[in-house]
């Protein structure tokens, strides 16, 4: 599935509309609540990068829309007849002032025009010869009173037409390693002996019940690191060298 999370400023039915007509089942979420009662589903998920911080718990691929320097060129002349007479200023948040800063450096340029970027608590200074740009999704999260001449920027429906590809690609490659992972679960489950498998961090990965019972633990293992049930594991001695080392482990610990 692909969610849409608070993307309702940004074309929202006209992106799920054309992802279901292309085989992709999609939802709209405007919550981390509305998110987290679908976790067993596997999605990709789409939002401004401004929301990107909200949804970092989760395990789910996440795939931010920013703001290009197009965007914000092209608001400023369909805004105003002769844009480098005046001066402006982005404001948004720390993390879409980075996109931009990696896109084109300190400074959006546009022949004789510069824009200036800042978060909003760096704006609290204002210029009145400015005028101010946002993000649509800013609107409603600008407090700064003092901000008059201001203009919320759209992207061109056109310019999200590549993040929505990738999310396309990703649930195709999500779904390839969900098939995956199922038929090594069935084989591991399946098998009398104990298996457990861990990252190169030695965190557990992979367990079956075997293994559990052999190890006398009743709890989840996935995530929690090996030593906490086999403290002289040379599991991870074993990953550093590279050799494969067999031992009995029940009769060690047991």
């Amino acid at each position: 599935m692909i969610a849409l999370f608070k993307m309702n400023d940004l074309y929202e039915d006209q992106i799920k509309n054309l992802l279901i007509d292309l085989g992709y089942p999609t939802a709209s979420f405007y919550s981390i609540n509305s998110i987290l009662d679908q976790i067993m589903n596997p999605m990709v998920i789409i939002t401004p990068v401004i929301f990107q911080k909200e949804l970092e718990g989760l395990s789910f691929p996440i795939i931010p829309i920013p703001i290009t320097i197009g965007d914000i060129k092209k608001t400023i002349k369909v805004l105003f007849e002769n844009p480098e007479q005046r001066e402006y200023s982005f404001i948004t948040s720390k993390e879409e002032i980075e996109w931009l800063r990696k896109e084109n450096g300190e400074q959006v340029m546009n022949d004789e025009i510069q824009v200036s970027l800042s978060t909003e608590k760096q704006s609290a200074v204002l210029n009145p010869n400015h005028v101010y740009l946002a993000p649509i999704w800013m609107k409603g999260l600008i407090s700064n009173p003092g901000i008059k001449n201001l203009h919320f920027i759209k992207p061109a429906f056109t310019s999200l037409i590549p993040f929505l590809q990738i999310a396309g690609s990703l649930v195709n490659l999500i779904e390839e390693i969900l098939n995956e992972r199922y038929q090594v679960d069935a084989i591991v489950n399946s098998t009398h002996d104990g298996v457990v498998a861990i990252d190169r961090t030695g965190n557990i990965r992979l367990v079956n019940e075997h293994a559990k019972t052999i190890l006398g633990v009743k709890e989840d293992m996935k995530g929690r690191n090996i030593t906490e049930f086999i403290p002289q594991s040379d599991m991870l001695r074993v990953l550093e060298a590279g050799k494969t080392r067999l031992e009995r482990i029940e009769s060690q610990w047991l």
